[in-house]
């Protein structure tokens, strides 16, 4: 999974916040104590906000967590589709998800079978008591903003929060960890290209290596249009970071 391009020095802070999370087997024996009294002390989940304009990575960054952290929640990862920054016309395209609806669903996979109707008081409470004692990883992607996904939050100490979206959630309180994903560097951008080149297994000519600094240039460090205007782009079957 080391193959994320750029955002090395978020990523590592990212991951350092899962430090208070043991792993499994005998080398987390020593950690899981100090975790646990850790985590009585703060109370509550770990909330990270990853924030920026749409095309930078941020769901991708958060998969590479998740796949980084996963197996320090023994309870279980969920994982949540919220629709909050999609365009909405007359098209048919998804409005951002109602809380109600994604609460009943998180119950459901928890087992619980919500009443037709539950008020959202009533459905968010459920949610909390239902992941006190859980060790529960939970990521919420795309989110609109902080009221859509602050009755989603569980309140055990031992569970954690990856968040997406394109609102900087400036209303959210001190325990959320917010950190924007900026585009690309000019050298991030050409690295990212250059690794999308030679995954297709294709050579460019001198002219395409000398475009390319414009290519990057003109995608203003956006990976996803970096992707699609790549020469010899495999972006359709390889991942592109």
């Amino acid at each position: 999974m080391d193959h994320f391009t750029g955002h090395a020095a978020l990523m590592a802070e990212l991951l350092a916040e899962f430090d208070r999370f043991p792993r499994p087997g005998p080398r987390g024996l020593a950690r899981r104590a100090f975790g646990q009294e850790r985590r009585r002390r703060l109370r509550g989940p770990l909330v990270i906000a990853i924030t920026g304009e749409g095309g930078t990575g941020k769901s991708q960054l958060a998969a590479q967590i998740v796949a980084r952290v996963a197996d320090r929640f023994p309870d279980g990862k969920l994982e949540f589709e919220l629709y909050g920054g999609a365009d909405h016309d007359s098209s048919g395209r998804r409005e951002p998800r109602r809380p109600e609806e994604v609460l009943a669903q998180m119950a459901a996979e928890l087992g619980g079978r919500p009443s037709d109707g539950a008020a959202l008081d009533d459905l968010a409470g459920t949610w909390k008591t239902a992941t006190e004692g859980r060790r529960l990883l939970v990521v919420l992607d795309n989110a609109k903003d902080y009221a859509q996904v602050e009755p989603l939050l569980p309140s055990g100490p031992g569970c954690a929060v990856l968040i997406t979206g394109r609102s900087g959630f400036p209303d959210a309180p001190p325990p959320m960890l917010r950190r924007g994903l900026a585009p690309l560097s000019p050298p991030e951008g050409l690295e990212l290209v250059d690794r999308l080149v030679s995954a297709s297994g294709r050579g460019l000519s001198a002219d395409d290596r000398r475009a390319l600094p414009d290519l990057v240039s003109a995608c203003h460090g956006l990976p996803w249009p970096c992707a699609w205007r790549a020469p010899s782009s495999p972006w359709r079957t390889v991942r592109v970071w």
